[in-house]
């Protein structure tokens, strides 16, 4: 099984975490003009490549600079100066084979995060099917370790003319349902364009 698939997410996942756990968290957040939902608390944020849409918490940050820097389509991050305080949603869309469908991607994926150096004691909690922006989707949240913090994500993520986009979610296990709210706002409100 080709394990190249599932690297690129994974990778930059880990990173975005290592960099946040390490303290690079300085807030640099672009100046938003797609404010037409700040009223209900959410901007909305629309892909510069016209791909998809997402409505975000006012009280997060878009980071540009990690988005670049690990090869993510977004990243946001909720405010705090305690590294492990923060709630990080990235998105990431990719071109895959045509002969990768969701059980290849599934299986591909768990294998690569599975390995000892992938993400340390990785747990799966929960694994179903579920819809993102409509289509038919897949959702997987796992634990994993990192120094003397356990870390919790979920993703999920759907393909559609052979693309991937994902939508994952981390942040310390302690903090997970205190995300939960806006996380499930910024779920729903994904949109493919």
């Amino acid at each position: 099984m080709n394990r190249k698939i599932a690297i690129t997410v994974v990778s930059s996942v880990g990173i975005v975490m290592l960099v946040l756990i390490s303290g690079c968290t300085q807030q640099t957040s672009e100046t938003n003009t797609n404010n037409q939902n700040q009223a209900s608390g959410y901007y909305l944020y629309e892909d510069p490549q016209e791909r998809f849409s997402i409505e975000y918490p006012v009280t997060w940050d878009i980071r540009e600079d990690i988005s670049t820097q690990f090869n993510l389509d977004a990243c946001f991050l909720s405010q705090s100066q305690e590294p492990t305080q923060i709630g990080t949603v990235m998105i990431s869309i990719q071109q895959l084979e045509d002969y990768v469908d969701m059980m290849y991607f599934l299986t591909a994926h768990i294998e690569n995060l599975s390995i000892d150096e992938g993400l340390p004691n990785f747990t799966i909690v929960s694994e179903h099917n579920t819809t993102l922006a409509g289509e038919d989707a897949h959702e997987l949240i796992f634990t994993y370790q990192y120094e003397i913090y356990t870390w919790k994500q979920r993703e999920i993520w759907t393909i559609k003319n052979s693309m991937l986009y994902l939508v994952a979610f981390q942040c310390d296990q302690e903090r997970y349902e205190g995300f939960l709210e806006d996380v499930n706002h910024m779920v729903d409100s994904f949109d493919i364009t």
